[in-house]
């Protein structure tokens, strides 16, 4: 026969006969009995690496890990075209594992981009230090993604 008693008894101090008790509620019973306050006590204390794995935390990424938000946010700022060249490259880069890479035109063609706008948005994204062109007479040229 089970009793119908609020919880109220258990701040009280008293305690049921098991054999009024549903199974396993002694149990409750007796936890909540010895509850104790534990105070939070703070200790002056710095991680070695605590620099490193505050910098780590703050590195947001789109995407890939290679790829940081920032960079995406700033190359956005510059226009949907920029934008655009700017997910390509950063593509390449994770694709290739390279450093720096090329934008060939039948790849970009497969995106309806044609010269004229590589060129233009690969000027915006290299005034806005988001990347570094060296181009080479009759070749097309080598783009780095630089860090933000």
């Amino acid at each position: 026969m089970l009793i119908n008693r609020s919880w109220d008894h258990l701040h009280t101090g008293e305690h049921l006969p098991s054999h009024q008790c549903a199974p396993g509620s002694s149990i409750r019973i007796s936890i909540y009995n010895i509850i104790v306050a534990i105070r939070e006590k703070k200790l002056a204390y710095k991680h070695p690496n605590l620099c490193e794995l505050q910098a780590k935390q703050e590195i947001k990424f789109f995407l890939h890990p290679k790829v940081q938000l920032i960079w995406i946010e700033k190359a956005a700022e510059l226009g949907i075209q920029a934008l655009v060249v700017g997910l390509l490259l950063q593509f390449r880069v994770v694709l290739s594992g390279n450093e720096s890479v090329t934008l060939p035109k039948d790849f970009l063609a497969k995106f309806w981009i044609s010269c004229g706008v590589k060129r233009r948005a690969l000027k915006r994204l290299e005034e806005a230090s988001l990347i570094r062109v060296v181009q080479e007479q009759g070749c097309s040229p080598e783009i780095a993604v630089l860090k933000v």
